[in-house]
């Protein structure tokens, strides 16, 4: 009766951790993650650059100071969006850039985050979804032609 206690005890204690983990996830604003999928970003492509092995989630959150509940959110976003690739190490999961470091910008990083998920566009009748969408093309193209868009190996 007491080891089964103990084990009801434990289990209701991680429910509780993962609850309020995945509550703290959803309230994540888009701007945020963004940020964090950046500067995890910068560091794989710093890594790599140096020919370091690729570092596993808690690694990521050991030098990033960020929950690691957050990061592997993020992390399992980035490699959705293209832009980095699980592998295998001694360790377990580990990650690293999913392309050529010299094709990562900030706005690339960014375009793709925000591109995970279903897209429903095309089901859209409104000529002023349309237009928008259009409007939020240009300005995306903008940002790509801009100085401020760096390659992360060069921050």
């Amino acid at each position: 009766f007491v080891v089964l206690l103990g084990a009801e005890i434990s289990y209701a204690v991680q429910n509780v951790k993962l609850k309020g983990a995945s509550m703290q996830l959803q309230n994540l604003s888009i701007s945020y993650q963004k940020k964090i999928a950046l500067l995890i970003v910068k560091e794989l492509v710093d890594r790599f650059k140096v020919g370091e092995k690729a570092p596993s989630p808690d690694q990521l959150s050991s030098v990033l100071a960020v929950p690691v509940f957050t990061v592997e959110y993020i992390l399992h976003n980035l490699v959705t969006s293209g832009i980095l690739s699980e592998i295998k190490s001694d360790e377990g999961k580990a990650f690293q850039p999913a392309m050529g470091i010299d094709k990562i910008d900030l706005v690339k990083v960014i375009n793709s985050y925000e591109l995970i998920g279903n897209d429903l566009s095309k089901f859209m009748k409104s000529k002023t979804y349309h237009v928008l969408e259009e409007k939020m093309s240009k300005v995306q193209a903008f940002q790509s032609a801009s100085e401020d868009n760096v390659l992360l190996k060069e921050l």
